[in-house]
Formats: C-alpha cells, structure tokens, sequence
C-alpha cells in the first residue's frame, strides 16, 4: 500500500472536526441554490443570497433524543455551505465542512426543521412571520410590506403557550425588554471588541443584556452612562430617548457627538444644542 502524506494542518483539521461531530448534526447538501433550470444567476461564491439553505440529516448528535431524526431537512445559516475568500484571496471552506458533502451543524447555526411526516418545525427561540402588504392610508406609505405587522406561520412552543397560532396576525411591541438578537446589543459588543469603553443603558433590558454579554459596562442611570463620553449612540427607540432634551446632556459628556442608529430624533433640536449629529440617511448639515 503506497503511503499518504497528511499535513499537521490537515491532521489537526479533521481531528477537530471529529471531535465536534460528537455534539453536533451531520447533514449533507450543496453549496449553493444559484441555478434556475439550466441557467446559472449568480457565480459570486460569497454571495449569501444564493448560499444553499437546506441539509439533510445524515447523523445526530451523541445522545440527542429530541424530535429530529435522520433524513429530516435542517434550515441553516447561509455561512454553513458557502465558500469565502481569505486575506490573501484564496478560496476557503467553513467551519462547519466536514468533507465530499458533509457539514457539520450546530444548534445554533438552524432555524427551522422539516419532519419526512408532519413538515416544518420552528427550532428552539425562532418563530416564522410573513409579511403582509401596506395597509390602506390617507398617508403615503414608499413601502411594499406594512412595517412591524405579519401574519405568523410558525409560532414557537412559547409563543404556542401563550395562545398564538399560525394564521394569527401578529405585531412587534416597542419599549420591550426582549434583547435576543438586538442589533443595538451586537453593535455595543462590536465596537468594544474593537478596544473602545462602552457603557450600556436601556430603561428595562440592562438584566437580559447582562445574562448575554456579562463583560460589558452596564449603567441603570443615562446621566451616569453619559458623563464623560466621547460619542453617543442610539440604538433603541425608547421613548425616553425620543423625548430626552438634548441641552441635559452637554455639559456631562466629553464630546458632543450623537449618532442616531434610528432616525428618531429632531436633527435641528440636537444642532442648535451644540451637538454634532449624525444618522443614517440624513444629511450631515
């Protein structure tokens, strides 16, 4: 038998992935949904939009005993099959690649399951709402989907719980304290990772936050998160933001510099304040 050479790399690499293998689904797929009929709409590997979704289970898990069996599909994060481009530009699979077609699929990289016998099942948190179209106004709506509204097609066992079926129409409640994939949150951790001090305030999220990310600096009172900043953000559209008097805040911080995350607040108000504002989609001046 003639010898294979493996590399440490390449050894490491697959003992590795063995190891995860234990904890972790085995499904196998394509790499990307980017065909319709014979023709090719997207050759860009790294364009997530046309990264295949969808796995079939070939293992489970060391030990699971839940509802999903082989054979089921897996809804999974686009970054699960898609190739990506290093520093250097050479072509590079995930994290998740096994070998041939075979990934590797955390409990947390899935969103949805479908059962061979009783179809789609939300996983764990997620729940599934479809838009729906622009309700009827005397005010003009630029929009295709009627904001924060949907009807739910796959509610959650919580949601399920609480009396909320599929067919039900369903709203997103501002001024609540659920920060499960805050994008305000991500950015706080984002621009700490990246060696800034951030203070953190929210009227009513500071508990849930801190049971997600314990490291960051939290405040319970705005005037204490301020005082000495070099920039504020905002990222939420509490009230008590919306409404907050630009001129109480000047003297606390360093620099009065605001960016805000959702265009809420009265540019001219916080200008003629001595501010320096900034949002997305607004002019600087």
């Amino acid at each position: 038998m003639e010898g294979v050479h493996v590399s440490d790399a390449d050894f490491n690499r697959v003992q590795y992935q063995l190891l995860r293998a234990v904890e972790q689904f085995i499904v196998r797929g394509e790499r990307y949904a980017n065909t319709k009929g014979d023709l090719i709409v997207s050759a860009n590997e790294e364009d997530h939009r046309f990264s295949n979704r969808e796995g079939e289970v070939v293992a489970l898990p060391l030990g699971y005993d839940g509802p999903i069996a082989v054979g089921d599909t897996l809804l999974v994060h686009h970054n699960v099959f898609k190739y990506y481009n290093d520093m250097k530009g050479r072509r590079q699979s995930g994290r998740s690649f096994l070998k041939d077609d075979l990934f590797l699929v955390d409990f947390d990289q899935f969103y949805m399951w479908r059962s061979l016998t009783s179809g789609w099942h939300p996983h764990d948190r997620y729940c599934f709402v479809q838009p729906v179209p622009p309700e009827e106004s005397i005010i003009f709506k630029p929009l295709t989907e009627e904001p924060l509204v949907g009807i739910m097609r796959f509610p959650n066992d919580y949601l399920l719980s609480q009396g909320i079926e599929s067919g039900d129409m369903v709203t997103f409640k501002p001024d609540s304290d659920d920060v499960r994939d805050s994008p305000a949150l991500d950015v706080a951790v984002a621009i700490y990772n990246a060696g800034a001090h951030v203070r953190v305030h929210d009227p009513k999220g500071l508990p849930n936050a801190e049971r997600v990310y314990p490291h960051m600096d939290y405040r319970s009172n705005l005037d204490d998160a301020a005082t000495g900043s070099d920039l504020l953000i905002l990222g939420t559209e509490w009230r008590e933001y919306r409404d907050l008097d630009p001129a109480s805040l000047i003297d606390k911080v360093r620099n009065a510099v605001i960016i805000d995350g959702r265009n809420v607040l009265d540019p001219h108000l916080w200008r003629s304040a001595g501010w320096t504002y900034r949002a997305l989609g607004r002019p600087t001046a």
